[in-house]
């Protein structure tokens, strides 16, 4: 890789950036976000702590030669960066996402620093450049997607995606011809692999190691590692919602991919989000590995060499929630994968009802319920100092009918309503109606569900139209009086089967209707823990 390639991609990853924050900075501030900008150099040079070095030569510059003298010139890496992720986010209208993939860049700039050019390892190198020439690229397609409007915006999205179709262009003009599908393979595979430990990072911080159990021996409690190491070929991790089945995927694959990344290990993670799936293909997995790792530059033909050649680990999250057609070519697709190549490892995350679903050579493990020392921790990462007392007290207590929360879920919504100083929930209806209206939240507008928000409340209007005062209705009769009542407002490519089987993932269709006595379950055995009080009543349309 040539020094002007090295030069061209660490000028570039300034300049976006330093461009990015005067752009932001100028919206807020107008003529006086120099003002602002000198006013945290000065108070965090002053600060005399391990971070007051990135700003002091900043603050020397603005007193020896003014405060005009500030521009995106005066911003290193590590200064625009904190800048962007700590101390202007608000004004700079960044988030986890936006922090996760700015963290990428500067890791690609400090690496370039550190790295040790080695001339028998070109092809490396030539990987880790065009890795980060594609990191950049995707930051500034982000950026012309995410909710931005500035008067600038367009102007800097153009420059700088020409700026960087050039540079990759020129890259590839200086590489040599033999080497150029290995370096864009390796980039490609390099820049997905990147984005599984970004998703991933947004979370780390809210995790708690939690125990599993095998489902042919339920003495013996297990780690995610211990998991690992003790299945070759994978297995499959069941449990209802809110257990933390992708939690436990996500982890898992971002420590292979980690792995994969810093050469300790030549095992390929690839994480499908079984829900996210809309596909009519015989060969869903291998549509997946040429889109995301080869941006579909092979075919369907060549993934397969692709898999004979490699060690890949196929994670495949939330398999319930696909619909039944992609279940049914998933499921098949799979068999033949897992028969056909030895070094392929399937590990799956689902619900109880799919969980025979996966290759039959695949243990199966459920996660526990958390023990008060999972408890203890979740209060002590989730819940405010002021509150965690009280809060331990209400989950810990016998006596207390919140002590039957036992899932991250139910533990990190009750910790939100602490935290916001809601009134603690009267009883497990309430507790359950709250919870309630986050898992819909969650289920469709973070996990990316095809039928719409709109769609949905229409469905279920419609539900308890032909409800009335039933206690249950036969699913048949439910669905066509539903079908002819919002047949106009079908999400495109949807039909009612499919947007059923969405609905009946999240257990919404299960009496969502205000002041019904028995409210909703997700799932039938927390719905018979939690309402036991009231009875088994399951006699509530559930498909």
């Amino acid at each position: 890789m040539s020094d002007n390639i090295r030069i061209t991609i660490n000028d570039l990853q300034l300049s976006i950036l330093q461009d990015y924050f005067e752009i932001r900075m100028k919206e807020a501030y107008r003529d006086h976000w120099k003002e602002q900008v000198r006013r945290v150099v000065q108070t965090k040079a002053e600060a005399n702590d391990r971070y007051s070095f990135m700003y002091k030569n900043m603050h020397h510059q603005i007193l020896n030669k003014g405060l005009e003298t500030i521009d995106r010139k005066s911003f290193d890496i590590t200064l625009v960066t904190a800048f962007l992720m700590y101390d202007f986010p608000n004004q700079c209208k960044t988030g986890s996402a936006f922090w996760a993939q700015v963290g990428s860049i500067r890791d690609d700039k400090n690496m370039f620093i550190s790295h040790n050019p080695d001339l028998n390892d070109r092809l490396s190198n030539s990987i880790l450049a065009l890795s980060s020439l594609k990191n950049l690229k995707q930051f500034v397609l982000y950026l012309e997607n995410s909710d931005w409007s500035g008067s600038e915006k367009e102007t800097f999205i153009e420059t700088y995606k020409k700026k960087l179709d050039e540079a990759i262009e020129a890259f590839f003009s200086a590489t040599d011809d033999s080497e150029k599908e290995k370096i864009d393979t390796g980039s490609d595979i390099g820049v997905y692999l990147e984005g599984i430990l970004r998703e991933h990072s947004e979370h780390s911080e809210q995790y708690i190691p939690l125990s599993y159990k095998r489902i042919d021996n339920l003495n013996d409690q297990y780690t995610l590692e211990e998991m690992k190491e003790q299945n070759k070929r994978g297995f499959v991790l069941f449990a209802d919602a809110g257990y933390g089945k992708t939690w436990s995927l996500l982890k898992l694959a971002a420590g292979y991919a980690e792995d994969y990344l810093e050469a300790r290990s030549d095992v390929i993670p690839v994480f499908i989000k079984m829900g996210q799936i809309a596909s009519d293909s015989s060969q869903v997995i291998r549509e997946y590995i040429r889109e995301k790792l080869f941006q579909n530059r092979i075919e369907n033909d060549d993934v397969v060499s692709f898999i004979r050649q490699n060690k890949l680990v196929l994670f495949l999250d939330g398999y319930d929630e696909a619909s039944s057609e992609v279940k049914n070519v998933v499921k098949a697709e799979l068999s033949g994968l897992f028969s056909d190549f030895d070094q392929l490892a399937v590990i799956g995350g689902t619900r109880e009802s799919d969980r025979f679903q996966f290759p039959d050579r695949l243990v199966q493990y459920h996660i526990c319920d958390l023990s008060e020392l999972q408890l203890e921790q979740f209060v002590d990462k989730f819940v405010e100092p002021p509150y965690r007392a009280e809060a331990k007290r209400a989950l810990l207590s016998p006596q207390s009918f919140l002590s039957k929360i036992r899932t991250p879920f139910y533990v990190t919504c009750y910790a939100n309503f602490v935290n916001e100083g809601e009134s603690d929930p009267g009883s497990t209806t309430d507790l359950v109606s709250r919870c309630l209206d986050k898992m819909i939240e969650r289920e469709i507008k973070i996990k990316g569900f095809h039928c719409t928000e709109a769609y949905v409340n229409e469905f279920l209007f419609a539900l308890n139209s032909v409800l009335g005062d039933k206690n249950a209705v036969l699913e048949s009769e439910a669905l066509r009086y539903i079908e002819n009542r919002t047949v106009n407002m079908l999400p495109e490519g949807s039909g009612i089967p499919e947007v059923k089987d969405r609905l009946a993932q999240m257990r919404v269709i299960r009496e969502y209707t205000a002041g019904r006595r028995n409210y909703l379950a997700f799932y039938a055995e927390q719905y018979r823990t939690l309402f036991s009080d009231i009875g088994n009543d399951d006699s509530i349309l559930d498909f």
